[in-house]
């Protein structure tokens, strides 16, 4: 159950690491389509990978580590950093992909120490008191005409953190990585019929690189 928790500093760490990775992944989304974004999101376990290493002492080896590298070709396949139409703040999304992880490596190592409802709450209260002041300052009623959009979205967006919590105490967090390579194609789908986006030939490249090392990865 929920009790005052030992653990205030790093469950605030975690606060800001959330609502930074947020913050930074909306703005990302204005900067490239969805399922180029999603491709770019997948490096978040890449990531989580090599930071399991010094901060969970988890034993990777050499083959995950030469896979990740690969995997990493492929999201700069995806980027496509050659292409006069490349912007370079869409590399936003890859920080707020390594801040996830990093927040993912968090959950990890105090899922075991904590209780669920216990990183449940200290996440949403300081998430919540970071994004309130910005959220106040830039108010407009456009947020009420969204409003059950928003209601749905949080849920969503708790389901979903339930679930990995749920997952990282049964497994490693670097075992778990390749599980979310699970939803490019509901992406590219829902992005060509509400935004009539359609992915690159790069993505489409950088996907079948990716893909095959989170098969290795889970084999």
């Amino acid at each position: 159950g929920f009790r005052i928790t030992p653990y205030i500093n790093i469950h605030f760490f975690r606060g800001i690491l959330l609502f930074s990775g947020m913050v930074l992944w909306c703005y990302g989304l204005q900067l490239v389509p969805i399922s180029t974004a999603i491709v770019l999101n997948y490096s978040i376990p890449l990531f989580t990978l090599i930071l399991s290493i010094p901060i969970l002492k988890e034993d990777v080896n050499k083959d995950r580590l030469w896979t990740t590298l690969v995997g990493f070709v492929g999201i700069i396949i995806v980027l496509n950093p050659n292409d006069i139409t490349f912007d370079k703040r869409s590399c936003i999304i890859l920080v707020s992909s390594f801040l996830f992880a990093l927040l993912d490596v968090f959950n990890k190592k105090y899922v075991c120490k904590e209780s669920m409802l216990n990183m449940l709450f200290y996440t949403a209260f300081f998430t919540c008191i970071l994004s309130a002041y910005p959220a106040i300052r830039h108010y407009s009623y456009a947020f009420m005409d969204n409003f059950w959009l928003l209601i749905v979205l949080g849920i969503g967006a708790n389901l979903i953190f339930y679930c990995l919590l749920k997952a990282f105490s049964y497994m490693d967090a670097s075992a778990l990585a390749p599980f979310r390579y699970c939803d490019f194609f509901v992406s590219a789908l829902l992005g060509f019929l509400f935004f009539q986006e359609k992915p690159s030939l790069t993505t489409y490249i950088g996907f079948a690189v990716v893909v095959p090392c989170a098969l290795f990865l889970t084999y």
